[in-house]
């Protein structure tokens, strides 16, 4: 093989592969099993390809990636990361050749991106909407009420230590591990409309709130409870 690439009769060697996995992603295909095997000097790859019908949440998984990423390679490598989620980083990394290693860099550090990188753990953790559409194959769906007190309580010391208590409708989504479509623009919304009734934020203009300190809620809570007991 060497020789017939150097007489250029034949493509890069290693070439084969990528184009394996990639026209498999593209497919909505099962992704190939490798095995390394030794073979003589050198070590061989061994593919196990798999046939049968397409899976839709999975094109539907690469459609949404690739409005995210323009460029295709590095949406090919981000979904191959969510399908590997379970291997660490580090063992995944040796299969990253150089020229993809930036792109692949990249996709880890996106906060936008499909999986986060918990380094300390060197581990991969899907995004909610993530889980959400492989699990569902949904784009988005409303939040529980423990989760919607989690998110309250997270960006609100999140925000207020380092923006001052304010915090915008994409922040929101940033914060609760959410894309950016339609439907999940109008949770981030409503939910900050929602907020806003219940006194916990504050809007300051169009697509801009900030939390009402704890205190101040607590006074106002507490001012009312009197007012309440007055009547009575």
């Amino acid at each position: 093989m060497e020789i017939l690439r150097f007489a250029g009769f034949v493509d890069e060697l290693g070439r084969g592969k990528t184009l394996i996995f990639s026209e498999s992603l593209k497919s909505g295909k099962k992704l190939p099993q490798v095995i390394l095997e030794k073979s003589g000097r050198y070590d061989r790859w061994r593919l196990n390809l798999y046939d049968g019908t397409k899976n839709t949440i999975q094109l539907k998984l690469l459609s949404r990636l690739k409005e995210t990423y323009t460029d295709e390679h590095k949406a090919l490598i981000a979904n191959a990361l969510v399908l590997w989620r379970d291997r660490p980083v580090a063992e995944i990394r040796q299969y990253i050749d150089g020229e993809s290693l930036p792109l692949f860099a990249a996709v880890l550090a996106d906060i936008n991106g499909p999986i986060f990188y918990y380094e300390k753990e060197d581990k991969i953790v899907l995004r909610r909407w993530t889980r959400i559409l492989l699990g569902e194959g949904k784009d988005s769906k409303q939040l529980s009420i423990p989760e919607e007190q989690d998110l309250q309580n997270f960006s609100y010391d999140l925000q207020t230590k380092y923006h001052k208590g304010y915090i915008t409708p994409k922040e929101l989504r940033d914060l609760a591990g959410m894309g950016h479509t339609k439907s999940e623009m109008t949770i981030s919304s409503n939910l900050l409309h929602k907020w806003t009734e219940d006194g916990i934020v504050e809007k300051i203009k169009k697509g801009i709130y900030r939390f009402v300190p704890r205190t101040t809620r607590l006074t106002s809570m507490l001012e009312l409870l009197q007012e309440r007991l007055k009547i009575e």
